[in-house]
């Protein structure tokens, strides 16, 4: 029975790089086109000057910028499903968001946003550079689904063993018959209320659990919208 198992996990362990490295060839054969139809695209909006034909190009470009941001999301979360442990060093949780704020400052501009984040830390969790993820995946959704103008409030809390991270934005929200729908790969629901491909939150959720961590969503009780949260343990 020993052997039957140890054969069973050397198995398990070569089916887990198979995987891996199909996942590499296939993001690096997807990659490649989508790169050359981006630069092509961008070369054409430099110089097309009929209106008409600039709006074409416009779409094109959003839909390959989708299609890149899609093999990427699949890429990351096809790898870390079958992770089961990732290094951890400490870290300040709120130097990340700063610098997740900072990085995200044209996709801030473009919705006239207000991005609100004080922090009186530090913050040290013992956490994985990938936590930065989630934090992306917060903020972009936000942005992304909110309103011009909106407000979106950033706070870290003290819980005890743990930080509890919280987003709050001015969105529609999200019906509480999805909130933990939200959280599922490629769960589609209901027409208006949640778009987007079903990963990037699936991801987030993949990591928080490699941290032991929690998340989820709930009503932001200042009005409108929604609260992402998320917990790491403290260093």
């Amino acid at each position: 029975m020993e052997l039957k198992l140890q054969q069973y996990a050397a198995e398990l362990r070569h089916s887990n790089e198979l995987k891996d490295l199909f996942t590499d060839i296939m993001r690096h054969d997807l990659i490649n086109p989508a790169g050359i139809i981006n630069s092509y695209t961008d070369l054409l909006l430099e110089i097309e000057t009929d209106v008409k034909k600039l709006q074409y190009l416009k779409n094109i470009s959003r839909s390959n910028q989708k299609l890149i941001g899609l093999i990427e999301d699949a890429s990351s979360f096809t790898k870390l499903d079958s992770v089961e442990h990732l290094p951890l060093e400490k870290m300040d949780l709120g130097v990340i968001i700063t610098n997740v704020i900072e990085s995200m400052q044209i996709k801030i501009s473009e919705k006239n946003a207000k991005v609100s984040f004080l922090p009186s830390g530090p913050y040290l969790a013992n956490v994985n550079q990938l936590v930065e993820q989630v934090f992306v995946n917060f903020l972009s959704n936000a942005l992304k689904y909110g309103p011009q103008n909106e407000r979106i409030d950033i706070n870290i809390m003290d819980a005890g063993g743990s930080w509890k991270v919280c987003f709050a934005d001015e969105g529609e929200g999200i019906p509480d018959k999805f909130k933990e729908a939200v959280f599922e790969r490629f769960r589609r629901l209901e027409k208006g209320a949640i778009k987007g491909s079903g990963l990037g939150l699936a991801i987030a959720k993949r990591i928080v659990e490699l941290h032991s961590g929690q998340l989820g969503v709930t009503d932001n009780p200042m009005g409108k919208g929604s609260v992402f949260w998320t917990t790491f343990p403290k260093a």
